[in-house]
């Protein structure tokens, strides 16, 4: 249980670092955060707002899709991750971005908060509403997490353009990138796991 806890929180730490990086490279945001800053400029609730709102409702759409109690634990999830996105934002504020920087944050970012989010998924605790929402879908469709992952992105872009929520060029990147990159940081670190009970067995017989 205490590597699990300890694979859960490293997880969401990567996922906060990751997403300020992204931030930071100011070359547009993923497609739920374009949401819900359109969301947010056609209601004129704060951005916030509109995240823990919308973060709510997939919350209670996951739980129809399970046939279960909605999961109040991954809202705690969500909170976690927002302030793992603070602690790192107090840090990385001071580092100068460069036009020539913006795209290494970027691509950087991505992986890291892809490898946060497959690391902490693996530990099989409390999942984010997102994340859980994206398990779901693959489920559903009886098809890999990546392919799952792309259809929500996509889903998740579409509305964002109809709220003119802010698209750039590293919206379309994460759209499209993220979902791999999680189901090949999933497969590895399912790989690992495996290599090490596979030796530990051995030793034991």
């Amino acid at each position: 249980m205490r590597n699990r806890l300890l694979k859960y929180l490293t997880g969401l730490l990567f996922m906060g670092l990751g997403t300020v990086l992204m931030l930071k490279s100011e070359l547009g945001v993923a497609a739920f955060d374009a949401l819900c800053m359109g969301l947010s400029e056609n209601i004129h609730f704060s951005t916030g707002k509109c995240c823990m709102g919308l973060g709510i409702l997939i919350i209670f759409i996951n739980s129809i899709i399970e046939k279960k109690i909605p999961n109040i634990f991954s809202f705690l999830t969500s909170l976690i991750v927002g302030m793992c996105i603070d602690f790192w934002m107090k840090l990385i504020i001071y580092i100068p971005c460069t036009s020539l920087w913006r795209f290494f944050f970027l691509i950087i970012g991505m992986l890291i908060n892809t490898f946060g989010i497959a690391l902490y998924i693996s530990a099989e605790l409390s999942r984010g509403p997102i994340d859980q929402l994206m398990l779901n879908i693959s489920t559903l469709m009886k098809t890999s997490i990546w392919i799952g992952k792309t259809c929500m992105e996509v889903f998740f872009l579409i509305i964002a353009l109809g709220l003119k929520g802010p698209i750039g060029v590293g919206t379309i990147i994460v759209t499209f990138s993220s979902g791999v990159l999680i189901q090949k940081f999933l497969d590895m670190i399912k790989e690992r796991k495996d290599k090490k009970y596979g030796c530990i067995t051995r030793e034991k017989r």
